[in-house]
């Protein structure tokens, strides 16, 4: 059996035949091609399938949330995209291992009135929430914390590769880690050009330093070993450049009650550096959550100035207000060593200026499931 042939009969014994409908002709991924090896990933392999075991459980034949979680699960098996449906599965397994405050599971994919959220003034007429807690009335929504400059760089590499007709040859970008990701807008064709440029000749290795963007330089090599890179990295820097990235999220965020915004981190998705830097990753957390709940309460500024489709009615102010808090989820599944339950660490960040705070039996079911929890109040200017 392929690897993908592998994920459907995984798949299926844990929700039942018929439950796989992907097309098993489909070209592996890194999931779906690490579930399939035995010779590594053991630890990966067993944590994905005692995931898979207890989300079948949580919503069995019968729950109305079921075909949510089937969906997640049959988008994980597709070569491009399935990262988005892997942070889900591993937000909504999380949250749902608390047995001290929940009474019943998640619900799952609630559609609302757009008016309820900043989606309004985007002009749509309903959202849709990944998550919703009917004990604390709490709408959220998943997203990946995706390494955007990578991804991006790993792409356009590609691409001059097949122009220039050298599929073989090794490409190794090198930038600081902490680079704010919108000096790239727009400008992808040209570095693009820039890049086959400085890869014409018949050099063994090199580099080719950028013009375009300061600080960018591609490391190559035409013959067979390996590219090394350096970097620098500042976590405050990191926040300055990356907080922004929240903001994009802002049809999600609720003008009516609260709502959290999950972002997770896999090292098969994420900057490397919240893989094991130099320094711990809260310090990024903390500043990244800051800037987005303190920086702007008071701001007047039109959400239509820093937001794409926002209408000028709307300040930055009763944005970032209208977000109850932030949580990071970190999945280090891949790691092995630790136990299953030591390979998942949060960090939640509440805003002290929202419009609607998350409430204390909330905070107590984070409590629960060993979240770090950070209140900001004492740190609100």
């Amino acid at each position: 059996m392929n690897a993908t042939e592998k994920y459907k009969k995984l798949v299926e014994d844990h929700f039942g035949s018929g439950t796989a409908t992907f097309d098993v002709a489909l070209p592996r991924n890194n999931v779906t091609g690490a579930l399939a090896r035995t010779d590594q990933y053991d630890a990966f392999r067993e944590g994905f399938h005692a995931r898979l075991s207890r989300l079948a459980e949580c919503y069995e034949s019968g729950n109305p949330y079921r075909k949510s979680i089937l969906e997640a699960v049959n988008n994980i098996a597709q070569p491009k995209n399935w990262e988005g449906a892997y942070a889900e599965l591993a937000a909504i397994d999380f949250f749902n291992s608390d047995a001290d405050w929940l009474s019943e599971p998640i619900e799952l994919s609630r559609t609302v009135p757009a008016t309820d959220t900043l989606a309004a003034s985007k002009g749509m007429k309903n959202v849709n929430f990944d998550g919703y807690y009917p004990e604390f009335e709490i709408s959220f929504d998943v997203k990946v914390l995706q390494d955007k400059i990578g991804s991006m760089l790993e792409k356009l590499a590609t691409r001059v590769k097949a122009s220039i007709s050298e599929p073989n040859l090794a490409i190794q970008p090198e930038f600081p880690i902490d680079m704010d990701f919108r000096a790239f807008d727009g400008k992808h064709q040209q570095l693009s050009k820039e890049l086959a440029q400085g890869l014409q000749g018949n050099h063994d290795s090199g580099f080719v330093k950028s013009t375009i963007i300061s600080g960018l330089t591609y490391r190559y090599r035409r013959t067979t070993g390996s590219l090394t890179s350096i970097s620098c990295y500042d976590p405050y820097e990191h926040a300055r450049n990356h907080h922004q990235l929240l903001f994009q999220h802002a049809k999600k965020f609720s003008r009516i009650s609260p709502s959290v915004i999950v972002f997770v981190a896999f090292p098969w998705f994420s900057e490397s550096v919240l893989s094991g830097g130099l320094t711990p990753n809260e310090v990024f957390y903390r500043a990244f959550a800051r800037r987005c709940f303190c920086q702007y309460a008071n701001d007047q500024t039109p959400a239509n100035k820093l937001l794409d489709e926002m209408d000028d009615t709307v300040t930055m102010g009763e944005v970032t207000r209208s977000l109850s808090g932030v949580i990071f989820l970190e999945d280090h599944t891949v790691m092995e060593g630790d136990s299953e339950e030591g390979r998942m660490k949060a960090f939640a960040y509440f805003n002290p200026n929202a419009n609607h705070k998350l409430p204390r039996h909330y905070r107590q079911h984070l409590e629960a499931l060993r979240v770090y929890i950070d209140e900001l109040e004492a740190d609100n200017y």
